[in-house]
């Protein structure tokens, strides 16, 4: 984290699983911009579905992130996350109207708030784009 200039996060475990675990959304989405230039980070957490052989056993894990199955997303790289005192999270990056973004959701209201919030702030930079672009355009 010190390395990326993440100054306003402390690890104190790896699983993202302990409340002593800290950080902003300024510092999640450097992170996620670093890790978006990790190409087998981008694979398994845009992925639907990953099967892994465990000895004689197959265990099949599954995205929880229902976006990853909308084809009118283009994510390049996603990770949901839950602890209580957190809250239900979203951190991606995405391509929205030509441009790359990346988007932190922290403490979603409810189970299908991050998408919902994700599903908003995607209609308003496209229709921002838009706007921008119609008032851009030489008048003839």
């Amino acid at each position: 984290a010190g390395e990326l200039g993440m100054h306003d996060t402390r690890y104190v475990e790896p699983t993202g699983l302990s409340s002593d675990n800290r950080s902003s959304a300024k510092d999640l989405a450097i992170l996620a911009g670093a890790a978006y230039e990790r190409p087998m980070l981008r694979d398994l957490s845009t992925s639907p579905s990953h099967q892994v052989e465990l000895g004689r056993r197959t265990v099949q894990f599954n995205n929880s992130n229902r976006l990853v199955h909308n084809p009118e997303w283009s994510i390049g790289l996603q990770k949901t996350g839950y602890i209580s005192e957190a809250g239900r999270c979203l951190v991606m990056q995405a391509s929205v109207a030509g441009r790359q973004v990346i988007m932190v959701f922290l403490d979603a209201a409810g189970k299908a708030a991050r998408v919902g919030d994700a599903e908003r702030v995607r209609h308003w930079v496209e229709q921002r784009t838009r706007a921008l672009a119609e008032f851009t355009q030489p008048k003839s």
